[in-house]
């Protein structure tokens, strides 16, 4: 039976709180799925993308690795990609302690999405 889990990519940051911020939705999206989800980051904070990657081996052994990013761009184009070592929607096997594991970039960004301007709007204060 595989066991599926997620990745989950942020930038990171020198400052602020981006990891708790992702620290925080990955776990709200494991709650929701019920699968491992392990956050990650592609510069400053750990773990980075590779160690995210091996933390979840652990876990799981069909990975799909998302980036929380709202846009398009050389992070989810190329930095992830060649982080991971895997194209665009492609699903790759490798083995990782005897272990088989399957991993899929989704390359997809967040993007313009409704929920997201509901949130932005919220913030602005102005009802929904």
């Amino acid at each position: 039976m595989q066991k599926r889990g997620i990745l989950l990519i942020g930038h990171g940051s020198r400052t602020g709180n981006s990891s708790d911020v992702l620290e925080k939705t990955a776990a709200i999206m494991q709650k929701k799925t019920q699968i491992p989800v392990q956050h990650c980051f592609l510069e400053f904070n750990h773990p980075d993308v590779r160690e995210g990657l091996n933390l979840l081996t652990e876990k799981a052994d069909t990975i799909s690795a998302v980036p929380m990013l709202l846009s398009s761009g050389t992070h989810t184009e190329k930095t992830i990609p060649d982080l991971l070592n895997i194209k665009i929607g492609e699903t790759k096997t490798f083995e990782k302690n005897g272990k088989k594991i399957s991993l899929t970039y989704t390359g997809e960004p967040i993007g313009a999405e409704e929920a997201l301007a509901d949130i932005l709007i919220k913030k602005a204060n102005f009802p929904a």
